[in-house]
């Protein structure tokens, strides 16, 4: 895989970064987006990076982010839509402002990204949306979180059709408890005897996958969700 080009989002996360490092190891060139300044550095340092600071709740952003890759790239060969926020309050204190943030960062922006850089994609390119196991099993103390990622999940199955004709593969990714920021204040112990594995993973195990699915060696995966989780779903 030489020269190859990703529009990659959350590129500054834990995952987002693993999987950063792991596409510029294999030669790929990066569309790398973030919303943060402060972690500009985090990815400055690297070859073959492209950094674009985008707001992924705003639709005006994601408009001028889509005209500048169109503009910069005559054509792309992967969409990894990894970015994504989660927020755990309990369903009396959900507001509607909370609500439609979670959605427009974890559905509508994917949504928008592959509906507008599609046709910027070559024959045969992959898409991968990295959705939650909580989009699976639901979530009580995070539920539109969940209800977004169960949305991704169905909007991976959609494209998948849709984009046939260029033998583009949509594929998602559902991770479950990773050793990220997002579970640092979780009881690592009590959890991981719930999972089959006994352990959390780790954000280089998401970015193996990612490689995995976007590599000619998954050329037969297409509209699949393949956990990544220990086998934790499994349990519940």
């Amino acid at each position: 895989m030489k020269n190859k080009i990703a529009v990659l989002t959350g590129a500054t996360g834990d995952i987002g970064y693993a999987i950063l490092k792991i596409l510029i190891k294999n030669n790929f060139i990066i569309i790398a987006t973030y919303n943060n300044r402060n972690k500009l550095n985090k990815i400055n340092k690297l070859k073959n990076v492209y950094p674009f600071k985008l707001d992924l709740s705003d639709i005006k952003e994601i408009e001028v982010f889509i005209k500048t890759v169109k503009a910069k790239f005559p054509k792309i060969d992967a969409i990894i839509n990894n970015a994504g926020v989660l927020l755990e309050k309990k369903i009396e204190n959900i507001n509607s402002v909370e609500w439609d943030y979670l959605m427009n960062v974890n559905l509508k922006a994917p949504f928008f990204l592959i509906k507008n850089l599609n046709k910027k994609l070559n024959h045969g390119s992959s898409i991968i949306n990295i959705s939650s196991v909580g989009g699976l099993i639901g979530g009580t103390k995070s539920i539109h979180y969940a209800a977004s990622k169960a949305g991704l999940n169905s909007l991976t199955k959609s494209f998948s059709k849709i984009l046939k004709n260029k033998k583009i593969r949509v594929n998602t990714i559902s991770p479950g408890y990773i050793n990220t920021r997002m579970h640092k204040n979780k009881n690592k112990k009590k959890i991981s005897h719930k999972i089959p594995l006994q352990k959390f993973g780790k954000p280089e195990d998401v970015a193996d996958l990612v490689l995995f699915i976007i590599s000619e060696k998954s050329k037969y995966i297409n509209g699949a969700n393949i956990n990544i989780d220990g086998g934790y779903v499994n349990i519940i």
